[in-house]
């Protein structure tokens, strides 16, 4: 894959599946990136680990009624897209690729090492 495609080249192993329980949100470092990594209805999921609203992280987060609560400023956002539930903005956690294989979760990476 040549870097102009943009497709991701590179993976790295957050955790196993067994290490996040439904509705259970943990934070990890990848390089520079936090990313967060929950189980929401049987499905996993990345984002960005920090709160779009003051940049805070968003360990202590939980996953409820299908949100992902920041434990700072309770800001909720949707725990399948990552879209912004309350307050109504436009600002929203970014979503990121994550493999599940086998009892492993992997997070896809660019050539810069800066997670997809």
């Amino acid at each position: 894959m040549s870097k102009s495609e943009g497709s991701p080249i590179i993976r790295t192993r957050l955790c196993g599946t067994s290490d996040i329980l439904d509705g259970q949100l943990r934070v990890t470092d990848v390089g520079h990136n936090a990313v967060a990594v929950y189980r929401h209805d049987g499905e996993y999921y990345a984002v960005e680990g920090t709160c779009p609203h003051r940049g805070l992280r968003l360990e202590g987060s939980i996953v409820e009624q299908g949100t992902v609560i920041c434990p700072s400023h309770f800001w909720r956002f949707d725990a399948a897209s990552g879209q912004n539930v309350w307050p109504k903005t436009s600002q929203c956690l970014r979503r990121y690729s994550l493999i599940a294989e086998g009892d492993s979760l992997f997070l896809q990476l660019d050539r810069d090492g800066k997670p997809v």
